[in-house]
């Protein structure tokens, strides 16, 4: 039924990565008439799994931090300087002298307008 061990207080299963399983017995006493406890192991690995200690993720975490600084740092320095371009000053035209308080209309000729509804039926 499974692999009976004498007097003994642990047992090494083996690597975990190999997923240890089986029925164990264990005995008391060396004496024939003392009750026999199994025990039933089950241990489930990821055999593709890499174990995770404190170092490797610290590690981890500076790479991240220092990779997304250096990718601001470049954002910054090709976004944030932009060469051959006029200061914003020069990019707004004044479109009233100081002197005008409003700028003068156009004239004012509706003759291209007025023919658009003449031949539409009015409703009254």
């Amino acid at each position: 039924m499974g692999i009976e061990l004498q007097d003994k207080q642990s047992l090494d299963l083996g690597r975990r990565v190999l997923d240890p399983r089986g029925a164990y017995l264990c005995n008391e006493t060396q004496n024939e008439g003392t009750p026999t406890y199994t025990l039933q192991v089950y241990y489930r690995m990821c055999q593709n799994c890499v174990e995770l200690d404190p170092t490797t993720l610290a590690g981890i975490i500076v790479t991240d931090v220092i990779a997304t600084l250096l990718l601001a740092l470049g954002v910054y320095c090709f976004a944030g300087h932009e060469t051959g371009r006029l200061p914003r000053a020069a990019d707004t035209q004044a479109l009233l002298r100081n002197d005008q308080l409003y700028q003068p209309l156009r004239d004012r000729n509706d003759a291209q307008y007025s023919h658009l509804g003449e031949s539409w039926p009015r409703s009254r």
